[in-house]
């Protein structure tokens, strides 16, 4: 199974703004790439399909659905010890005191929703995900769509030769991942993975 842009509708969307957002800018969603030509400092501050809680990252609980982007790869602008920095997060969460975050395991394996701890010897960060154990090359040379199928049986996703290299043997256990970051963060729930969707 598989998500694409064409396949989304105003039903995809929680929040009734989103929807209103979405279809004022459906045809947008049909660009394929951006190019960056300029960086420049501004005060806007945009949000991208979710909703956003002051004082939090990006997340809300909305009829106790959990909704947010816990974005994974990017700069920014952070203070420490009175400094400025341009933190990096390649793979890492944002962990501030209080905020939400998402740290999925693999296509067959758990997720998990937590609370930052804070820590400011992690720059306030945490792992995005479990982490790869064996590089994509190992994984397709190691394992077929026999193997994927049977490590994701009762999981809705591709089991497909495209993403073998995604299959659940190829990654650390994140039982293990989540508690050795204990100091970072605090898990609020352990999902069960139900579907996958991996473009």
């Amino acid at each position: 199974m598989g998500i694409s842009r064409a396949d989304l509708t105003a039903e995809f969307f929680l929040h009734e703004e989103h929807r209103i957002r979405w279809a004022a800018h459906r045809d947008a969603v049909e660009r394929r790439g951006w190019t960056v030509r300029a960086v420049r400092r501004t005060g806007a501050v945009e949000e991208v399909f979710c909703a956003v809680v002051d004082g939090t990252h990006a997340f809300t609980l909305a009829d106790n659905i959990l909704t947010g982007n816990c974005h994974h790869n990017y700069v920014a602008e952070e203070s420490y010890d009175g400094m400025d920095l341009l933190v990096t997060r390649k793979g890492a969460i944002r962990a501030g005191e209080g905020e939400l975050g998402i740290i999925p395991g693999s296509m067959g394996t758990a997720s998990y929703i937590v609370r930052g701890l804070g820590s400011t010897a992690s720059f306030r960060s945490a792992s995005h995900g479990a982490g790869r154990r064996m590089s994509r090359a190992a994984a397709k040379r190691r394992f077929t769509e026999a193997d994927l199928a049977e490590q994701t049986r009762g999981v809705e996703c591709r089991k497909d030769a495209g993403v073998v290299d995604e299959i659940p043997a190829a990654y650390k256990p994140i039982e293990q991942v989540i508690d050795r970051q204990r100091d970072l963060v605090e898990v609020v729930a352990r999902l069960r993975q139900v579907v996958c969707v991996k473009g």
